[in-house]
């Protein structure tokens, strides 16, 4: 009995071991399997910024700057109407309007950069009342005029609309603002009909409640004269200039720090834009201050008037025969925005373009106050220490041990857009998890 018992726990133990080692030699087998994949997809992609691209693309193409998938679908819709540079330009402007109705409004500040035939030209707009119009509409409609681009015509969007699906930074404005909207709800049916479903607000990738959209968006009046607008020509080819910045820049060391800049907490950012293969871009960075109200029989929010975002182009030598290659750098984070790129270019100027998205991705810090303190990306006491120390802070009149520092996984963002002679696209740092682009011209990153 014993000596059965031992053959048939032998038998069964080496039945158990040869399976074992058949299981390790296969596990083996698709590991090897599954890295030599990963190596041959690492080694078939380039990194771009914070971003990753397949070496397919090689043709050059339009690139598109906005969030999740509904870009795609405005980029099939685009092809499917044929849609030209201007077209194109109204028609995402007024998806993004369906999109974004709680920053884009009547009191959001636009600026907007636009290359069209060679030229630059910025434009920013504010309206100063809350009349039912729109600085962006009016301002693009401004630009129509002075360009001299000849009638449009856009296909309706109502095919995007009940397919188009919730964003995460709007989702997460929903959730934060809950109470007040749901206070504005009960006082107008059009914010509950577009913002909830039943008792709760909309949810990331949840479709948008059916109504008739392109009511409100077409009550929008373009002629509307009470606005403070900025319009004027980018002048990269003047030999003298290395940068081109709003009127933020420092003049001085200290300067980079300064404080009296600060933006309020509650400013929101959103921005989109378009790059044709042709050398046309169209960039537009919105922002809006802390809600206070909607307007009547729209979902549309209104709010103080935000500050404007800072913005800088970097010039690189005028190439033989062509125009200069330019780096368009802006900063639309919440806190700061004016010394989170002071520094940036502080630490870049000296850098070729190639090489000054390199560092999108570095570590960044920022003084901010009331009371005075740092937020920093580095997570080390040692690496806070010796980056600080390379900062002019002393006219701050306190000691860099006497300053409280607190971690913070994302400081600040930068985004902007990139052209060389064979080469245009966007960039971002890719601190905002919901940040999407379509991928640039592969083969001109590598020259």
């Amino acid at each position: 009995m014993t000596k059965t018992w031992k053959k048939k726990k032998l038998k069964a133990s080496t039945i158990l071991n040869n399976f074992l080692i058949i299981t390790a030699l296969l596990i083996n087998y698709s590991c090897t399997r599954y890295i030599s994949y990963q190596e041959k997809v690492k080694s078939n992609q380039i990194q771009f910024g914070a971003m990753t691209c397949e070496q397919s693309y090689t043709q050059k193409s339009d690139v598109y700057l906005g969030s999740g998938g509904n870009t795609d679908l405005f980029k099939e819709y685009k092809q499917k109407y044929k849609l030209n540079f201007f077209d194109s330009v109204i028609s995402y402007s007024y998806f993004q309007q369906y999109l974004r109705p709680d920053i884009i409004s009547p009191s959001t500040r636009v600026q907007i950069f636009i290359s069209y035939n060679g030229k630059i030209h910025y434009a920013e707009g504010v309206s100063s009342n809350n009349q039912l119009s729109s600085p962006l509409f009016y301002i693009l409609e401004e630009i129509k005029k002075k360009l001299n681009i000849k009638n449009t015509s856009s296909p309706l969007l109502k095919e995007l609309f009940p397919v188009a699906r919730v964003e995460k930074d709007f989702a997460l404005f929903l959730k934060q603002k809950k109470d007040f909207l749901a206070g504005l709800a009960g006082q107008d049916s059009a914010v509950r009909n577009f913002y909830f479903k039943g008792e709760n607000v909309l949810t990331p990738n949840e479709s948008y409640p059916n109504q008739e959209t392109s009511d409100y968006l077409g009550k929008f009046s373009k002629n509307t004269t009470d606005y403070q607008t900025i319009f004027e020509e980018i002048d990269l080819n003047n030999s003298k200039n290395i940068r081109l910045c709003s009127n933020f820049s420092a003049k001085e060391d200290k300067d980079y720090f300064s404080l009296k800049e600060e933006l309020p907490q509650n400013i929101r950012h959103h921005h989109f834009g378009i790059t044709f293969a042709n050398g046309d871009f169209f960039l537009a960075l919105l922002s809006q201050g802390e809600v206070t109200s909607n307007f009547t029989k729209t979902p549309l929010l209104l709010s103080n008037n935000a500050p404007r975002s800072p913005w800088c182009f970097y010039i690189e030598s005028k190439e033989q025969n062509g125009p200069p290659s330019f780096a368009l750098v802006t900063s639309v984070g919440q806190k700061n925005t004016h010394q989170v790129l002071q520094a940036f270019l502080r630490d870049n100027l000296n850098k070729p373009i190639n090489n000054f998205l390199d560092r999108l991705t570095d570590n960044r810090f920022i003084f901010i106050s009331p009371p005075l303190r740092i937020l920093s990306e580095y997570l080390n006491e040692e690496e806070n220490l010796d980056q600080l120390e390379k900062v002019p802070f002393k006219h701050l009149g306190i000691s860099i041990q006497q300053i409280p520092i607190y971690y913070q996984n994302r400081v600040g963002e930068i985004i902007g857009i990139i052209k060389r002679s064979n080469f245009q696209s966007f960039y971002f740092d890719g601190r905002s998890e919901d940040r999407y682009m379509t991928c640039p011209v592969v083969r001109a990153i590598n020259q």
